[in-house]
């Protein structure tokens, strides 16, 4: 089988290689295919250096017992994508190098140093094992390195913001591929990451049925709850073995998670390990994670250059940083991840919540192809958030004004009479019509319904279908979820202020568990709707929240109906979210997942929008820095206090 090594080693360049050069040379149809082509001798460069180190990849694999053709093929093509970052040092003037010079060299030096760590220090489980990942990383840094000096003086904050993430991101996958059972099941998966009786592994089911080219999982229901007259009761269904959490319909076993991760987490790292291995929980959080704070940063920045151009780069990092943790980034991952079906459709909504914006702001003062790329990637975060957690997608209501007036308006700087140009809105709406397609599709297809995602059909702790809309519930979901107050440790009542400092004793503010009701002859008579109540905390208790009320100096500053809809709309919003997930879920901690990275953009928004009002003395922009990172501060010491509270959170071990 060493010959795979070798055959691989000149086809996948070549396969790479020619698909680019046919692509760039479509672009320029009226040049000729001859070798005095500048064109034609960049792409042979390209070629030959890409042979050449895939032929060195190959000779320092021959050691290794373990051989994946499709593994070998793909790690094969990035060591060809980081040969196109080496190859412009054989065009280099090296007798007058000048400050364009750096460019070149550090994006060479990144990418022969990812080629070096790669053929050295990776081989010792399986030959290019993850290869398509860390080489693919070491692309991405020299690319954005590259052009780091280029595009710096421009996009100074930009720049350092994507460097920084694509360091760590390289960073988290090579810690990964050092502890791969860590982060990683090798496919198909081993009985005991199959099916359990609580089911903690459903994305992996999932995944499984769709390897095997069904909707339903593979595993079949006990006959004994066809038998059953409801088998939604969960007292019915005593005595019977059955997946918990799980949608039981017509004779299968679905999953009601939100799929979307599947396909833009599962599936791609699947493909770059040479199929082989899928990414767990622990590996799919933390990503989320990282996400998560690129898209905070990303947001904060486009309204930076907005609204407070002059705000210091220090404070604009340490802000986001704050605004990250205190907005319960952090939480992604110190939930219980061993039982990851349940935050990954949050921590992905999130995501998707903070790039969706992001991107359409960006795009919206953007021109040609960046407008293009940015409203395309805007919509594919939408569809992220849909396939995720659908209920969340009513954040798309605050960009539709944008829209209306994007279309009904002219460009500022376009002469009077010229019309917009609308192409941009082409890969926008596209990308949407495609993926509400194919959600759509997926639970007709299930469950014979566009709209029934299998949340009415699952085996939980009710009968889900006798959930409802109701009145009663307004005031229950404004306690639980705005209004209900954390409580202090058993260490901080007896202590004290000195109970702070005992840090054995952590988490020091802890989430309570309350029914509401009232009592009538030492008689408790709940007036809970739902059966389900666990703990929570209310969005109120957090002071990085306060800051919501500079939203009428907010609203001051701008003149439009659309800005004005999106800084007041988000509170509608974040009840509405708040009261559904009453109605049809209930109450527990890991449900404010999404209403508090919610209320934090919607808070980011407003500060920055105010700024520029408040800051233009030195005597209020002080004081105005001081008193909103001391409250971002204080939300991120609670956050990372609810991180390790006693219902699915990480336990300190003294």
């Amino acid at each position: 089988m060493q010959w795979i090594l070798f055959v691989f080693a000149f086809v996948a360049p070549l396969f790479l290689d020619g698909i680019i050069f046919a692509v760039r040379f479509l672009k320029r149809r009226e040049e000729q295919v001859t070798l005095k082509n500048p064109l034609v001798q960049e792409e042979l460069w390209n070629f030959g250096l890409g042979a050449l180190l895939s032929l060195i990849a190959g000779l320092v694999g021959l050691g290794s017992t373990s051989l994946v053709p499709w593994n070998i093929f793909i790690g094969y093509l990035f060591i060809s994508l980081l040969a196109r970052e080496i190859t412009p040092l054989i065009r280099l003037n090296w007798k007058k190098l000048n400050r364009e010079s750096v460019a070149p060299i550090a994006k060479a030096a990144i990418a022969l140093l990812g080629f070096v760590f790669e053929i050295t220090l990776f081989q010792s489980w399986s030959i290019y094992l993850l290869s398509g990942m860390r080489l693919g990383a070491f692309i991405l840094l020299a690319y954005l390195v590259g052009n780091f000096s280029k595009s710096y003086a421009e996009h100074k904050d930009l720049s350092i913001i994507r460097v920084a993430f694509v360091t760590f991101f390289i960073i988290f996958l090579f810690f990964t591929a050092a502890h791969p059972a860590n982060f990683f099941d090798a496919y198909p998966f081993e009985d005991g990451l199959k099916y359990l009786e609580d089911n903690p592994y459903l994305y992996y089911n999932q995944f499984d049925a769709f390897m095997h080219g069904q909707l339903h999982l593979v595993t079949e229901p006990d006959p004994a709850l066809a038998a059953l007259q409801n088998p939604y009761d969960p007292y019915q269904r005593t005595g019977i073995g059955y997946l918990w959490d799980t949608v039981y319909y017509e004779g299968h076993y679905y999953s009601y998670y939100g799929v979307a991760p599947i396909f833009f987490v599962m599936y791609p790292f699947y493909l770059l390990s040479g199929f082989a291995l899928v990414p767990n929980g622990l590996f799919c959080l933390t990503l989320a994670t990282i996400l998560y704070a690129y898209g905070i940063f990303r947001l904060s920045l486009v309204l930076k250059e907005k609204y407070a151009a002059n705000l210091p780069s220090w404070f604009f990092y340490t802000f986001s940083f704050l605004v990250f943790v205190s907005t319960l980034g952090y939480n992604f991952l110190n939930f219980r991840w061993t039982d990851w079906k349940y935050r990954i459709p949050f921590a992905y909504a999130a995501v998707g919540m903070t790039l969706f914006l992001t991107y359409f702001f960006e795009g919206l003062k953007r021109e040609k192809f960046k407008q293009h790329l940015y409203w395309g990637l805007s919509a594919l975060f939408y569809v992220l958030i849909m396939g995720s957690r659908p209920e969340v997608g009513i954040l798309a209501i605050l960009i539709v004004p944008f829209l209306v007036r994007y279309i009904l308006e002219g460009r500022t700087e376009l002469t009077k009479g010229q019309k917009r140009d609308l192409f941009p809105l082409i890969p926008f709406a596209a990308i949407l019509l495609v993926g509400g397609v194919a959600l759509a599709s997926y639970n007709y297809l299930r469950f014979g319904s566009f709209t029934e995602f299998g949340s009415s059909y699952q085996l939980t702790i009710n009968d889900a279908r006798t959930n409802t809309l109701n009145g009663e519930g307004f005031f229950n979901a404004f306690y639980h979820y705005f209004w209900q107050q954390p409580t202090f440790s058993n260490e901080i009542k007896e202590a004290g202020f000195a109970g702070f400092f005992n840090f054995e004793k952590f988490p020091f503010i802890i989430p309570e568990q309350v029914h509401l009701g009232y009592y009538i002859d030492r008689s408790f008579h709940s007036t809970e709707t739902h059966v389900y109540i666990d703990r929570s905390v209310g969005l109120l208790n957090n002071p990085f929240f306060f800051l919501a009320l500079l939203l009428p100096v907010s609203l001051g500053v701008h003149k439009r109906i659309d800005e004005w809809i999106y800084l007041i709309l988000p509170p509608f919003l974040l009840f509405i979210l708040c009261w559904l997930m009453y109605c049809l879920g209930g109450v527990c901690m890991r449900y404010i997942l999404y209403f508090w990275p919610l209320a934090g953009i919607w808070v980011l928004s407003i500060f920055y929008s105010s700024y520029s009002t408040l800051a233009k003395e030195k005597s209020t922009r002080t004081p105005l820095m001081i008193v909103s990172l001391v409250l971002a501060f204080l939300g991120m010491f609670l956050a990372i206090n609810l991180g390790m509270n006693p219902f699915d959170g990480w336990q300190i071990v003294g």
